[in-house]
């Protein structure tokens, strides 16, 4: 039976590292028959780097893969504001061609899938390769409080509006703005999307003088 497995690719802000001083470091969700890695991309270590990506393995289908990606997708940015600063994880970009990747792969048996900036799922093969591009006082976090965190809050995370998630993504990526204006503007607008407009209306009375 064909297996599954979902890649979430994110940044982090320049000024933030994860401390881990491997490539790679497993981390556990509320199912052990899937296996969760944070991985660092490009070369050097984790704690070198804010271009990660989460990678699972193991699913029964490409929707239980998706659904797992999505909700550590949503999860990463509700820890977001508990940490007090952003992850960008993506809006399904594309940054290789359909084309360049086939023409990779024509290399040699290799199946490579392309790499894209947020959620992508493929099957679970070892011939799969991503191919992918790389395009400071730091704020360090250990890799133990981000998993932590990060899967408190995927255990316990109910599903959340449009608005909600408008709102956590622009507080998110206003830690990436280096023009302090622009990161108001942005933490504003995240604060109007959760708000409501309540519409009153005011009756007015009219007296007819005889």
């Amino acid at each position: 039976m064909e297996k599954y497995a979902f890649r979430l690719h994110f940044h982090l802000p320049d000024d933030v590292r994860l401390q881990h001083d491997e490539k790679s470091i497993a981390m556990t969700l509320s199912h052990p028959e899937h296996n969760i890695i944070l991985k660092a991309l490009g070369k050097g270590v984790i704690k070198d780097t804010g271009n990660l990506a989460l990678v699972g393995s193991g699913f029964s289908s490409e929707e239980e893969a998706y659904q797992c990606g999505t909700k550590l997708k949503q999860a990463l940015l509700l820890i977001s504001v508990k940490f007090k600063f952003g992850f960008d994880p993506g809006r399904e970009i594309t940054r290789f061609s359909e084309t360049e990747s086939e023409d990779k792969a024509n290399e040699g048996w290799i199946d490579f899938v392309n790499d894209v900036h947020g959620l992508s799922t493929y099957p679970d093969k070892p011939s799969v390769r991503i191919a992918s591009a790389t395009w400071s006082v730091q704020l360090q976090t250990s890799t133990e409080i981000f998993f932590r965190e990060l899967t408190s809050a995927y255990q316990n995370n109910s599903r959340l509006s449009d608005k909600q998630i408008l709102a956590l993504e622009l507080y998110s990526l206003s830690h990436f703005e280096s023009s302090l204006t622009a990161r108001f503007v942005m933490l504003v607008t995240a604060v109007e999307a959760l708000s409501y407009m309540k519409v009153r209306l005011k009756s007015w009375t009219v007296k007819l003088q005889s």
